[in-house]
């Protein structure tokens, strides 16, 4: 019997959501813009890395002297040394890598994003906005740490709430769209980063979105045995926006121990939503670095995932260039070969590895049957 609703009380959790943005301002002919950034071609770019690792956080006037910033506010390093990254480079990062790895940029934002919760949702809700920033484009991302007793339900409609209400603001404004949120946002991008109003950049229908509960008392929504609420919450968490799925849950969750039906990850398109029981036991202190374990599975879930989907949008807009400079076409034979042969796979990933959009950009390739890398 499916435990009660009532009985599952959630203490924190997770949601990543973020676009993606694809321009071959930098790339799409010779030579490349020397400015606003160094992001034209790999010398400079792995200077522009060099500098950030090394420093650690830059402002934007280091990196674009002379210019101010409508939106862009200090750069920083995302390399740290933990598996997703030790595969990606195989090895400890190095900032010289960046280029052929086809890595980006972190930059956080200079206005402060806030979000309005649902009417009875009272746990803090702390929004920590950042721009991924790569040769080709970009992500706006939207981490929000949920801090505080919530049940999957209050989760389930903050998250219908982000999609589909005007949850956001900007510097305590009037409340916003997701969309219209990210169509601001994205206004500023393209002045400090690319073109300007004149960037043809184009942004992808799709937004991903990551949500994984860090701690809880009591309860779990197990596979096979999820009450009829439960299922509808799910399902709403990995599909925030339109009509829910009507697949089976059981067919959406992909198990992350065969033997727990309590360890799993549900997967809709580009939502996921993971729950790990053995490690959200954390009432002894020898259970802490579970929390860090599960941090960390939540973090390269989304990192890897928003990744390989940005290889996937160089590559389709590489496909439109008639004579691709060598430093285009060099790229996108990496992005095709991350893709392919992918050095980090996880539940999330490997979902993706398998889906249209993937299979569509290889006809004759066999995506998804990785050797390597496995999590």
């Amino acid at each position: 019997m499916p435990l009660k609703q009532s009985k599952l009380t959630l203490t924190e959790s997770r949601i990543e959501i973020a676009n993606r943005c694809t321009t071959l301002y930098y790339l799409g002919a010779d030579p490349a813009p020397a400015t606003p950034l160094p992001l034209g071609e790999a010398t400079a770019y792995s200077g522009f890395h060099d500098t950030v690792v090394q420093q650690g956080k830059v402002p934007y006037a280091t990196v674009a002297p002379g210019r101010n910033a409508a939106l862009l506010d200090k750069f920083a390093s995302i390399y740290y040394d933990n598996k997703y990254w030790r595969r990606i480079f195989r090895g400890l990062p190095k900032s010289r890598l960046a280029w052929p790895n086809l890595l980006p940029a972190s930059c956080s934002l200079r206005p402060r994003i806030a979000v309005s919760p649902p009417t009875g949702f009272t746990a803090r809700i702390l929004p920590s906005p950042y721009v991924l920033l790569y040769p080709f484009g970009w992500s706006v991302c939207l981490s929000l740490r949920l801090l505080g007793d919530h049940t999957l339900d209050q989760l389930s409609a903050l998250a219908a709430s982000l999609f589909g209400e005007k949850a956001w603001s900007i510097d305590a404004g009037t409340g916003i769209s997701l969309q219209t949120l990210l169509d601001r946002l994205a206004d500023g991008v393209r002045t400090d980063a690319f073109g300007g109003k004149d960037n043809d950049d184009s942004e992808s229908a799709d937004k991903i979105v990551v949500t994984t509960v860090l701690a809880k008392h009591d309860g779990n929504p197990p596979i096979g045995g999820m009450s009829d609420q439960q299922v509808l919450q799910i399902k709403r968490l990995i599909r925030p926006e339109g009509a829910i799925s009507k697949q089976n849950i059981d067919d959406m969750a992909v198990a992350l121990d065969e033997k727990k039906a309590v360890d799993y990850m549900a997967i809709d398109d580009f939502g996921r939503f993971t729950w790990m029981e053995h490690l959200l036991t954390q009432a002894d202190p020898a259970d802490r670095h579970n929390y860090a374990w599960l941090k960390c599975y939540h973090t390269n879930s989304f990192a890897a995932f928003l990744q390989a989907w940005q290889m996937a949008g160089v590559i389709t807009a590489a496909g439109e260039v008639k004579k691709p400079p060598v430093r285009l076409a060099e790229l996108v034979e990496n992005a095709k070969d991350r893709l392919q042969n992918p050095r980090f796979v996880n539940a999330s990933i490997r979902a993706y590895l398998q889906s249209k959009e993937v299979q569509d950009l290889f006809p004759k390739a066999k995506n998804g049957e990785q050797k390597n890398g496995e999590h």
